[in-house]
């Protein structure tokens, strides 16, 4: 193998070592196997060879990289060379992965039964894309400087917050902007600073914070909370992938709790209509029957669907 100067200043690795050591040294272990297979599947057939893969950088992160190599072939056909080049993707498949996260958050949300089935979804679906160890809503009660946390998604092994809990002015203050407070160690952020002295605070299991408060008309109406247990820095994509979510759920939640309430009321209109003990309907701006209780098909032995719209009229004198 030969790598140029800039194979070395990425992996950091000196291009002797490189060189000595193989490709399969600055790969990720995940990736190790299924690269080698291609690659020599490729150099045993003699087609081009292509593959993307996580190359570690110099600082120990890794990146994704699209990898292809073409044969160079002698007059007789023979191969003698292969010629590749590794191109850095990350941004590509980080754009892809957002792309394909929202469709799927889509498809959740409109299968969703109701408001808890969406919210549900919603915190179990960002807590596997962003692989956190809790997401929940929080329903917020600015004047008393509270927040009850509820629809929590927590990783295994990882302890609930569940509850209500008091925070700070200084976080309400954050909270009021509308935009995403990211703290990698609540312990460290001012945002926190006050709340991280108070006992029941400290001892919750949470150290990373994203939270993105949703304002509307200038009320802070909820707040989507993403947790790690340890310490982490917040990528940019990770946080905009949060805020979409918290943004394009929203609407939706808000259609479906109104639909939850209405469902509640015509459900407590029917159980009092049906304890009423006489004839209730309910007719449309036409007088044409939409309803009739118990009572009422009882008495005229009809049915709900003789007696709907003008079936009424056939049962007076």
């Amino acid at each position: 193998f030969w790598f140029n100067r800039r194979c070395a200043d990425y992996t950091g690795r000196s291009v002797h070592d490189l060189e000595a050591e193989g490709w399969s040294s600055v790969l990720h272990p995940s990736d190790i196997e299924r690269v080698r297979s291609d690659w020599f599947g490729s150099v045993a057939s003699g087609n081009p060879y292509e593959s993307i893969y996580l190359l570690r950088r110099a600082d120990g992160s890794y990146r994704h990289f699209l990898a292809r190599a073409e044969p160079l072939r002698s007059g007789e056909g023979h191969i003698t060379h292969w010629f590749g080049t590794s191109t850095d993707i990350t941004e590509r498949v980080a754009a892809e992965r957002f792309n394909d996260y929202l469709v799927r958050l889509g498809e959740e949300l409109r299968t969703a039964a109701d408001a808890a089935d969406a919210k549900a979804r919603i915190v179990r679906l960002l807590g596997e894309a962003l692989q956190a160890d809790r997401v929940h809503y929080s329903d917020p009660d600015p004047a008393r400087r509270e927040a009850r946390v509820t629809d929590e998604y927590l990783a295994l092994g990882v302890g609930s917050v569940a509850g209500t809990h008091k925070f700070s002015r200084e976080l309400l203050e954050y909270y009021s902007r509308g935009e995403p407070v990211v703290v990698s160690d609540h312990r460290k952020h001012p945002a926190f600073a006050h709340d991280s002295k108070r006992p029941n605070f400290a001892k919750l299991p949470v150290r990373a914070i994203l939270d993105v408060p949703l304002v509307r008309d200038g009320q802070l109406v909820a707040v989507l909370s993403v947790h790690q247990t340890e310490p982490r820095d917040w990528t940019a994509q990770e946080i905009e992938l949060a805020v979409a979510t918290a943004q394009r759920s929203w609407d939706l939640l808000e259609r479906l709790r109104a639909e939850d309430r209405l469902r509640l009321s015509e459900e407590q209109f029917r159980t009092t209509a049906e304890a009423v003990p006489g004839m209730l309907f309910v007719t449309d701006g036409g007088g044409h029957n939409r309803y009739v209780n118990t009572y009422y098909r009882d008495y005229t032995g009809k049915s709900a669907e003789e007696l709907s719209g003008d079936g009424w009229a056939e049962i007076v004198h």
